[in-house]
């Protein structure tokens, strides 16, 4: 896959072509002149820091609060295990070992991410790359790691590279992954309609964590009469 992803993008950087990454448009200008610098870092000082507490008192504040948590809980809780899944780690319950320290790690980055002002710092499902790669013992997120701290001063080129260049690994990877729909019992109305709710509602919304929250939902709504019932029959 890597070299696919090398070879589209170099092949994008040239301009004057029909699949340049940088047209002759102001932006596609604008974009090319950041690409010439090749290093460059970013400063933070606007973003570090810079909190408020101004609207803690008002509405709109825990909306959004609330919103952002569940959002990256759901959202983490689907990609770790959906990695962990693929790579298969996880037992019978559906859980894997060091998920304790795996959640305390994204928990810890998201806070940390948000203090420095910078974009969220958390699990994403384009790790399922390296785990199609034969990445399984930690050595390639090390490695991943130490490449993310060389991109630091090499923004400009990395910026540059255009998502065409990268979503084909990821499709390959999709299907890759679909072999998990065979365990789904479409025969039960009330486990197929869940999981059909949540397989759509993700590429639909561009969200795991939307997909999640409508196959719960769904799941919910099933079996609320089965619950109900089941509660009367105990307590009746």
């Amino acid at each position: 896959m890597i070299y696919g992803i090398v070879f589209v993008t170099a092949v994008s950087w040239f301009r004057n072509t029909n699949v340049t990454a940088f047209p002759n448009t102001p932006a596609g200008d604008s974009a090319y002149q950041y690409f010439k610098k090749v290093v460059d870092i970013h400063k933070i000082e606007s973003t570090a820091g810079a909190l408020s507490f101004k609207s803690i008192g008002k509405g709109h504040f825990w909306e959004a609060l609330i919103t952002f948590l569940y959002v990256d809980i759901l959202d983490t809780t689907g990609t770790l295990y959906s990695m962990a899944r693929f790579a298969g780690f996880t037992d019978a319950n559906g859980d894997f070992e060091g998920q304790y320290f795996a959640f305390m790690a994204d928990a810890s980055s998201i806070v940390v991410g948000s203090l420095l002002g910078t974009s969220p710092v958390t699990a994403f499902i384009e790790s399922s790359t390296g785990i199609r790669e034969g990445g399984r013992t930690g050595l390639t997120a090390l490695t991943v790691a130490g490449y993310f701290l060389l991109a630091f001063f090499l923004t400009p080129l990395l910026a540059s590279i255009p998502a065409w260049a990268v979503g084909p690994p990821l499709i390959l990877v999709g299907v890759l992954m679909m072999r998990a729909v065979v365990e789904v019992e479409w025969g039960d109305m009330k486990e197929a309609i869940p999981a059909f709710m949540t397989m759509i509602l993700m590429p639909l919304t561009y969200s795991i964590a939307y997909g999640l929250i409508g196959g719960i939902g769904t799941y919910i709504l099933l079996h609320l009469w089965d619950w109900g019932k089941g509660l009367l029959q105990k307590h009746g």
